[in-house]
């Protein structure tokens, strides 16, 4: 799915290709922008098993393949 900004003026809104709204409307084309990455953030957040533990957590994307828990126990190992 590709986003984009549309509006003019003192109203901007991310579309998709389609045309159709999938966010509120901004006062501002940069917060109309920065609403694209948290909905691309957005989508590729979801449950998976920590790497270590095997516990089911939700993952923000690719980086992120670790549980806090286990996240913490590592800290200052690197």
């Amino acid at each position: 799915m590709t986003l984009d900004v549309s509006g003019t003026g003192r109203s901007w809104c991310v579309v998709t290709s389609d045309g159709t709204i999938v966010s509120r409307h901004f006062t501002c084309r940069d917060y109309a922008i920065m609403e694209i990455e948290r909905l691309k953030q957005a989508k590729k957040a979801r449950p998976r098993n920590c790497l270590c533990c095997g516990a089911e957590f939700t993952s923000e994307g690719a980086h992120n393949r670790m549980c806090m828990d286990c996240r913490k126990q590592t800290e200052g190992m690197i």
